[in-house]
């Protein structure tokens, strides 16, 4: 059988040989978008499907489908996390602090806190009197 290769950070490459029996099933995609889509991680989804978390990476590199699926499962738990705060902020109580830290492990891009470092002129105009200070 083939073996795909992929590169991870730190320069390492993850080998995935797919064999006959590699346990997967194709039901695990709607199992991953369910678990997922709910704001659990991956590890909790292999503990849910009954493998390990180095599993679903190996059927990442072999299977497009469930691939695909954990994408769609990580924008869900994005949207679970989303929704869990903005109904802290509307009816109080809960944790934002939690929900925050959630959605900035989950969806870092659009959750980070900016810092604006542009360089630039900035204009200023003193008015009236305040031009005495």
């Amino acid at each position: 059988m083939p073996t795909k290769l992929k590169p991870v950070t730190g320069g390492k490459t993850v080998k995935a040989i797919k064999t006959a029996d590699d346990g997967y099933d194709p039901t695990f995609c709607q199992t991953a978008i369910a678990c997922l889509g709910i704001g659990h991680s991956l590890s909790a989804l292999a503990g849910e499907i009954g493998v390990t978390r180095q599993r679903l990476d190996q059927w990442v590199l072999m299977h497009d489908d469930f691939a695909e699926a954990l994408k769609i499962g990580e924008a869900k738990a994005v949207l679970a996390w989303e929704k869990i705060l903005l109904n802290i902020a509307i009816n109080g109580g809960g944790n934002a602090t939690l929900a925050m830290f959630g959605l900035k492990n989950r969806a870092g891009d659009d959750w980070r806190e900016r810092q604006d470092s542009r360089a630039g002129v900035v204009q200023v105009t003193i008015a009236g009197d305040a031009a005495d200070l």
